[in-house]
């Protein structure tokens, strides 16, 4: 073999190896594994404290009368955020069914009994979980990340762009999104967005 031969053939067998790594180091970037959010409260130590509200701010009232509000203040590695968590009744409904199945069994037959004297004395002992906090915040935060700006996001969500009702929707949860990577740290925040579960 010439020199000229082996010049060439040595470079076209660095070439090969070059796209190799380029192709492998393509296919380690897209592989991420991926975590509960259970897992990723563990291993940062966030907490939260919640305490029940009378109203969120950023609900419309028709949509917030029906609704329990829950004053929330989650800890992470980067600090301190507060805001407001709302749920149905239903969810309440379904945690008094879990904590209390022999009452269910006694008043399902009786309705009204069940809506307008149980649930009501004891809606009270119902607190929201920081799995599932966590889990609404993170998809409210994804969704608004990954929009340019409101009408991107009114568009996404189906949202009238002239609705002040819903820009200041989009005000609120933006406000969310960023106490969240506050509270985080940008990092762990990238990670709760893109590499852990959703319920």
């Amino acid at each position: 073999m010439s020199l000229i031969q082996d010049i060439e053939t040595t470079i076209a067998h660095n070439a090969v190896i070059e796209a190799e790594k380029i192709r492998t180091k393509g296919e380690h970037t897209m592989t991420t594994e991926t975590h509960t959010i259970q897992e990723f409260i563990d291993t940062h130590k966030i907490t939260m404290e919640s305490e029940p509200a009378f109203e969120n701010p950023s609900m419309a009232e028709e949509s917030a009368v029906k609704m329990r509000h829950f004053q929330i203040q989650i800890t992470g590695p980067g600090g301190v955020m507060l805001c407001h968590y709302s749920v149905g009744t239903g969810v309440v409904e379904r945690f008094l069914k879990d904590k209390y199945p022999q009452a269910k069994l006694h008043i399902m037959g009786y309705r009204t009994i069940y809506q307008d004297e149980f649930i009501p004395i004891h809606a009270k002992e119902y607190r929201p979980g920081l799995v599932e906090v966590l889990d609404c915040l993170a998809n409210d935060a994804s969704g608004y990340e990954q929009c340019r700006d409101f009408g991107d996001w009114a568009g996404d969500y189906g949202y009238d762009t002239d609705s002040r009702t819903a820009e200041a929707t989009w005000l609120a949860v933006g406000k969310i999104s960023h106490d969240l990577r506050y509270a985080l740290g940008l990092d762990v925040y990238r990670q709760l967005l893109e590499e852990v579960e959703r319920l």
